[in-house]
């Protein structure tokens, strides 16, 4: 079974590690996508995205249909166009060695099917990215699945674990 934590320890350039996670975690903070109307963000993100991840970064947790970049990178391009006004904050973030870590809330509006905003959604989470060669390598996500179908009406609200 795939580990969901990283299970090595971290080691490597902290340095390299601190400069790309930070740029990774402050565009999703700052750009991605802000604005509903602005559809300029997918190409600073599919541009960011090129620089910092690795084409054949290994994902877990991550529902993507295709493995590597192009699918990861086409999960996230598709939850910026349901959730338009998708905004990121950090309040953890944490690097060691090779390893970056974080926690985030989203709030964020389910796009509906007449194009208009329709659902508000607060989901929190924590990522992990394992940094080589000034890129991203591997990418472990967490997020709370259940209260954000909960939310969306998707399960009953009376469901819990």
């Amino acid at each position: 079974m795939p580990s969901v934590f990283p299970f090595t320890s971290p080691r490597g350039d902290v340095e390299e590690t601190r400069r790309v996670f930070m740029h990774w975690c402050e565009f999703q903070e700052r750009d991605f996508p802000l604005d509903p109307t602005d559809k300029s963000w997918k190409n600073r993100f599919i541009s960011l995205f090129e620089e910092v991840v690795h084409p054949d970064v290994v994902l877990h947790g991550v529902p993507v249909e295709e493995s590597g970049r192009d699918g990861w990178l086409h999960f996230l391009l598709s939850l910026g166009d349901n959730y338009p006004d998708l905004e990121t904050t950090f309040q953890l973030i944490l690097v060691e060695g090779d390893l970056g870590a974080a926690y985030w809330t989203c709030e964020m509006t389910l796009l509906g099917a007449d194009g208009e905003l329709s659902t508000p959604v607060r989901s929190r989470g924590a990522h992990f990215d394992r940094i080589s060669g000034g890129q991203i390598v591997e990418h472990w996500a967490l997020i709370d699945q259940l209260d954000w179908l909960k939310q969306l009406e998707v399960v009953d609200g009376s469901v819990g674990l």
